[in-house]
């Protein structure tokens, strides 16, 4: 598991973009987010114009009561935390779906 943002609270932080290949499954998972505040995961086809992720008209995200989510799609994706309460981390973990 490799840390994205590091118990950060008083700016937004918008952790750069990353991709994943098709056979990768990607994991994040957030600590320290006080009810109401919400990590929003965003996704972008030319790496300018970036678009809130959804699923199925719901957006995917994360937060205190659903802090961890799953992706398992070829992508672009970044990570966009507001400002917080509190100190929050936002991890990432992947695996290659073809080495199982």
């Amino acid at each position: 598991m490799n840390t994205l943002i590091n118990n950060s609270t008083d700016a937004e932080t918008v952790y750069p973009s990353f991709s994943f290949e098709a056979n990768q499954q990607v994991a994040l998972f957030a600590t320290g987010l006080s009810t109401g505040e919400v990590v929003t995961v965003e996704f972008s086809i030319d790496g300018t114009t970036w678009e809130q992720l959804m699923q199925y008209g719901v957006s995917i995200s994360l937060t205190s009561e659903s802090n961890a989510i799953g992706i398992y799609c070829p992508a672009r994706l970044r990570i966009v935390k507001p400002i917080t309460a509190s100190g929050v981390s936002v991890a990432i973990s992947t695996r290659d779906t073809n080495n199982f």
